[in-house]
């Protein structure tokens, strides 16, 4: 179950990776993604929190994320060369993305999701990530590749073993 229009969705991602990056990159819906190499590294999971009239399961949005993605906004972020940035400014900004694009999927901006809480983004490894998709159904999956191959996937996911979301809070 995903709480706003996947056209919604769809349209508001480009916007929050072109405030989060300093550029329009296109994201269209897909199948579910496993990690790939490069993105191994940037896994990231945020549960979300709904009134049990709104959802009555437990939800998680999901980041994968490619290391040069990850530089790049985190050049444009912290206004740094991209080789200055520390593993830390990594997590941050993989942790960043994971919090403004997913808040693109599940939070309205005309209130009509109130309620809807976002947790605190949590970097996981790639092992986990697998587990959680496995354990959960994903409601929607988007994706966006760069013209070099890499790519950002953001999905959110429907927990049907309620232990696999409750972990990361």
């Amino acid at each position: 179950m995903y709480l706003l229009p996947k056209a919604e969705m769809s349209g508001r991602l480009g916007p929050a990776w072109a405030f989060l990056s300093g550029y329009p990159r296109e994201f269209v819906e897909s199948v579910p993604q496993s990690p790939r190499a490069g993105e191994r590294e940037h896994t990231v999971v945020m549960p979300v929190e709904a009134p049990k009239d709104i959802v009555d399961h437990a939800m998680a949005v999901g980041l994968l994320m490619h290391t040069s993605d990850a530089m790049e906004v985190g050049s444009f972020m912290f206004g740094m060369p991209a080789d200055q940035l520390t593993p830390e400014d990594l997590r941050d900004v993989c942790m960043e993305t994971c919090n403004v694009l997913g808040s693109c999927m599940v939070i309205s901006d005309d209130g009509s999701s109130v309620g809807v809480e976002l947790g605190l983004p949590k970097e996981v490894s790639a092992e986990y990530f697998s587990e959680l998709q496995s354990k959960a159904t994903v409601s929607v999956t988007f994706v966006s590749e760069s013209k070099t191959g890499n790519r950002v996937v953001i999905t959110v996911f429907d927990a049907i073993d309620l232990s696999i979301v409750e972990s990361i809070k």
